[in-house]
């Protein structure tokens, strides 16, 4: 981000073939041509090669959604030091006032933010990574947590096992957590297993709620896109989950399932589908129709729970994603 802040316009940031970024004024009519497949970066190549500026520099690409999942871990370890560097002096001071009677591990490689709690009785362990705990998150009792790891503000840790993973703002976690990346206002409070995962925003686990992130052949997981199995190159790899999806007490799911927004998944048994489709309702085999109201009804009061409004604009994205299918 520092390095696009410091771009001139008409600058195309360049690694190989791949392009990182572009900087162009917003109303050239090349511009707005090329908003057209913002999402497929690599047909910006002509265009990044015909500007002026040109800046070979060395960067990561995520091509998939599973690859911010195989490289979560080390991305934590990155920001990290970069907040480290930023934080300056404050941060030894910040630590040693809040112990609280908590065990920590490679205490050098924690950070736990002065508004932040952090009950007696939990284990901070840094010996593999670094633990960063932002502001009024609060880690409670019987809570083994285990970096890399980053705890977004205002989230909870309820008692459980959490390792390698990144939690976003305002969620609420308990059980097991591994190496996944939860986005703001999760709901994941009871036993349950959660690994090699990404979770959107606004989704609830009911209890006992268990994905598998690893095939019994130990082959590399593989995931639907657009219909498409692709090999992810990677043992192991959980859920894909969209906003504001919902699901039963004891939902198991199979590895690698790809699931959309705004689904109602009923539980109690397990779900083989590779893929479920936004505004999906029911179990496998028997997949009806989320209403649109009803699932926006639902949004609406969940929000509401934590003190937020649905927007127009949330509603206008919903309507989009339930119109693609």
């Amino acid at each position: 981000m520092r390095l696009i802040e410091s771009c001139d316009v008409n600058t195309a940031v360049i690694y190989g073939d791949r392009v990182g970024a572009l900087v162009v004024e917003g109303n050239s009519s090349t511009a707005r041509d090329y908003q057209q497949i913002s999402h497929e970066l690599d047909k910006y190549l002509p265009f990044a090669r015909s500007l002026k500026n040109q800046t070979e520099h060395q960067f990561r690409s995520f091509d998939f959604l599973w690859d911010l999942i195989i490289q979560s871990p080390d991305m934590i370890c990155r920001d990290y030091e970069v907040a480290i560097d930023e934080l300056g002096s404050l941060r030894e001071a910040n630590l040693a006032k809040s112990l609280n009677g908590a065990q920590l591990l490679n205490k050098d490689e924690i950070y736990i933010h002065p508004e932040a709690t952090v009950r007696p009785g939990i284990v901070l362990d840094a010996s593999e990574g670094p633990i960063f705990i932002d502001a009024e998150a609060l880690v409670e009792p019987n809570s083994y947590v285990m970096g890399p790891f980053y705890l977004g503000p205002e989230s909870h840790l309820l008692g459980g096992k959490f390792e390698g993973s990144t939690v976003g703002p305002v969620c609420r976690v308990g059980g097991e957590l591994e190496e996944s990346i939860l986005q703001g206002y999760v709901n994941k409070r009871h036993a349950g297993f959660l690994g090699h995962s990404y979770v959107g925003e606004w989704v609830n686990f009911g209890a006992m709620t268990t994905n598998s992130d690893l095939k019994n052949n130990y082959s590399n997981v593989r995931v639907s896109v657009g219909g498409e199995l692709i090999d992810t190159g990677s043992m192991k790899i959980g859920s894909l989950i969209g906003d504001h999806t919902k699901f039963g007490i004891g939902t198991l799911l199979t590895t690698g399932i790809s699931i959309g927004a705004a689904c109602n998944v009923i539980g109690g048994g397990l779900i083989t589908d590779k893929a479920i489709k936004s505004f999906s309702w029911g179990r496998t085999g028997e997949w009806v129709e989320h209403k649109f109201e009803k699932a926006i009804e639902t949004a609406r009061r969940a929000m509401a729970r934590r003190e937020r409004d649905l927007t127009d604009d949330e509603i206008t994205a919903l309507k989009i994603v339930r119109n693609l299918g």
